[in-house]
C-alpha cells in the first residue's frame, strides 16, 4: 500500500529501529550538519527518543502522553500489546535532515506517522501548544492504524484498503481538537459561502490540501453529532464488511457517502449561512493586489513608505518552484503585477526561505527576511532596488529564527528564535555594533515582534497571558533598554501578528475572539 499519513499536506512513511540507546543514523543519506546522540524516556506506552537540546521538549511530551493515550485508548476500545516510539526533533531543520523517510520534507510538514507500525516523528516549532496539538493528532493516526489492524486480523484478514485520505485527517483532527476551531470555522464558512466547498465523494479532487483536512473534520463533528462517537468507532470495527468506504458507511449509520454529503452540506447552510448577512465580503473593503492566477500564492505582505514618499509592497510567494520574495507595483491597468527581487532556493545563501513561519519587514527600499543557509536561519538585509544584501546576520546560539524587524532608524533588528534548548524568545541586534542579546527568556512563546517606526518599543505576541501555555494569545509591548513589558490586550482568545501603523499612532492585529 503506498497510502501514507501526515500532520500536514505531506503523506509520508516510517521505518526505524526501535532498541533504547542505539546510535540511530537518522539522515545517512541526506546531509547532517549535526550528528545526535539520542537518548530515550519510557513512560507505560511510549518510547521517546530526543537528544539533549531537546530534553524539555521530550519532558513535556512525556508528561501528556499518558494522558493522551487513556483518553484515546477509551474513544477506541483499544489497547496495544507493544510500545510506541516517538521521534522528536529540535528544530524542523533537524526534522528535514532525518533518513527515517527517503523523502525531502518541505517546510509544511509538521510531523508523520508510519503506516505500518505506527512511529512518530515529530518537530519542535517552539510553541508547546502547537506541539501538543500535532502530537495528538498524530496518535490518532497510530490507535486508528491498530484499530484497522485488529479489526481485520480477528477475522484473519491481513490485506485489506484504508480509509480515505480526508476521513483519516478528518478523524486525527477532530478527535485532537475535539472539534473545529476558530480557524477551521474560517475556512468552512468561505469555502461555503463563496460555493467553493468541495463534495466529500470528490475530496480526491484536493487530496492533501488543508481545506480537505479541514472538510473531513467538520464532516466527522456531523457524524458524532447526529450518531454518537461510537458511530466512528463502529466504522472502523466494521470494515471487514466491505470492500469500500461507501459500502462500511452505509452499514453503520444508513447513510451512503452522497446522503451523508448531502445532510452534512445543509447542516452547514443552517449554521453558516447567517453570516453571509452581517460580514462584508473581502472585495467590499480591500483591494486585490496579487495576480489572479491560479497557481499563484503571495504570503506575508508588508507596506513600506518608500524613500520618495510613495508606497511600497512586498511578499513571499510561489516562483519556478521556489519561495521568492517579490515586489507587488500597479501595472497601470486597474491591477497589480509582481517582480522579483530574490529568487530562493536557487544556491547556499537562499537555500530556503520559509514562507509559513516567518514574515518579512520593510524600511524604505530595505527589505530584512529569513533565509535556512546550511543548518541554521540567517538574516538578510537587501536593497530592493538594487537587488543586493546588504547586511548577512547569523548567530551560533540560536538555529531556527521568525519575522524580524527593522527598527525606524534602520539601526536595530529585533526577531523571535527558538535557543536549542526549547525556548522561543525575542532578540535584538544592534546593526552598527554587532551586538546581539537576549529581551526575554521563558518557556512562553513570544512570535510576531514589530518595532515602533518612532520610538524604541517593540510589540509582539505571547501565550504569556495566564491559564495554560497556548491556551490563549494577547499582545504585549517591550522596552528593548529597560526590558519592561506591558500587556495589551488578553482575554480567552488569541491575538497575534501585530503592526504599527507607518506613522506609529496605532497597531493593527488579527484575532479570533469574533470566531
Amino acid at each position: 500500500m503506498k497510502r501514507i499519513l501526515a500532520t500536514t499536506a505531506l503523506c509520508l512513511p516510517l521505518m526505524l529501529g526501535a532498541t533504547a540507546h542505539a546510535q540511530y543514523p537518522f539522515g545517512k543519506n541526506k546531509i547532517q550538519y549535526n550528528p545526535k546522540e539520542w537518548k530515550v524516556i519510557e513512560t507505560d506506552h511510549y518510547e521517546i527518543f530526543y537528544y539533549d537540546e531537546e530534553l524539555a521538549v521530550a519532558e513535556f511530551v512525556a508528561a501528556m502522553a499518558e494522558d493522551v493515550y487513556d483518553e484515546y485508548a477509551a474513544f477506541f476500545d483499544l489497547q496495544f500489546d507493544r510500545m510506541v516510539p516517538i521521534i522528536l526533533y529540535g528544530t524542523h531543520h533537524d526534522f528535514s535532515e532525518n533518513n527515517i523517510i527517503p523523502y525531502m520534507i518541505s517546510e509544511s510538514t509538521g510531523g508523520f506517522t508510519e503506516f505500518i507500525k505506527g512511529r512518530v516523528a515529530l518537530p519542535f516549532t517552539g510553541s508547546y501548544d502547537h506541539m501538543k496539538g500535532v502530537f495528538r493528532h498524530e496518535m490518532v493516526h497510530v490507535f486508528m492504524l491498530e484499530k484497522l489492524r485488529v479489526t481485520m486480523a480477528k477475522r484473519r484478514r491481513f490485506n485489506y484498503y484504508h480509509p480515505p485520505l480526508w476521513f483519516t485527517e478528518g478523524l486525527a483532527e477532530f478527535v485532537a481538537h475535539g472539534g473545529p476551531d476558530s480557524e477551521a470555522d474560517m475556512f468552512i464558512r468561505d469555502a461555503l459561502t463563496t460555493e467553493k466547498l468541495v463534495d466529500l465523494q470528490e475530496l480526491w479532487r484536493i487530496e492533501g490540501t488543508f481545506l480537505m483536512y479541514k472538510e473531513g473534520e467538520s464532516a466527522l463533528q456531523y457524524i458524532a453529532t447526529g450518531y454518537g462517537n461510537d458511530a466512528i468507532r463502529l466504522i472502523l470495527e466494521n470494515w471487514w464488511k466491505g470492500d469500500n468506504f461507501d459500502r462500511i458507511l452505509e452499514r453503520t449509520i444508513g447513510r451512503s457517502s452522497e446522503e451523508l454529503n448531502e445532510d452534512w452540506k445543509a447542516h452547514l447552510k443552517r449554521r453558516y449561512y447567517p453570516a453571509v448577512m452581517t460580514r462584508r465580503r473581502i472585495d467590499e473593503i480591500g483591494e486585490r493586489l496579487a495576480p489572479r492566477r491560479d497557481w499563484s500564492f503571495e504570503n506575508h505582505p508588508v507596506c513600506a513608505r518608500g524613500d520618495d514618499g510613495g508606497t511600497r509592497v512586498f511578499c513571499l510567494g510561489y516562483g519556478l518552484g521556489t519561495i521568492d520574495l517579490f515586489e507587488l507595483r500597479p501595472d497601470g491597468k486597474e491591477g497589480w503585477k509582481r517582480s522579483t527581487v530574490v529568487r530562493g532556493g536557487r544556491d547556499n545563501a537562499f537555500e530556503s526561505i520559509p514562507m509559513m513561519r516567518s514574515r518579512l519587514s520593510a524600511r524604505g527600499d530595505t527589505i530584512v527576511f529569513v533565509s535556512k543557509s546550511g543548518a541554521r536561519d540567517v538574516i538578510y538585509l537587501i536593497d530592493a532596488d538594487r537587488k543586493r544584501i546588504l547586511e548577512r546576520i547569523g548567530y551560533d546560539s540560536v538555529r531556527v529564527i521568525n519575522s524580524p524587524a527593522l527598527s525606524g532608524d534602520r539601526r536595530s533588528l529585533v526577531f523571535s528564535a527558538i535557543d536549542g534548548g526549547g525556548k522561543a524568545d525575542l532578540y535584538v541586534h544592534d546593526l552598527d555594533s554587532g551586538d546581539f542579546r537576549r529581551l526575554t527568556d521563558d518557556f512562553f512563546e513570544d512570535v510576531h515582534p514589530d518595532w515602533h517606526p518612532r520610538r524604541d518599543l517593540v510589540v509582539f505576541a505571547s501565550d504569556r497571558c495566564g491559564g495554560e501555555p497556548g491556551a490563549a494569545m494577547g499582545l504585549f509591548t517591550i522596552d528593548p533598554a529597560t526590558l519592561e513589558l506591558t500587556q495589551l490586550t488578553g482575554g480567552p482568545w488569541r491575538d497575534s501578528d501585530p503592526r504599527y501603523l507607518t506613522d506609529g499612532s496605532a497597531l493593527l492585529f488579527s484575532s479570533d475572539r469574533g470566531g
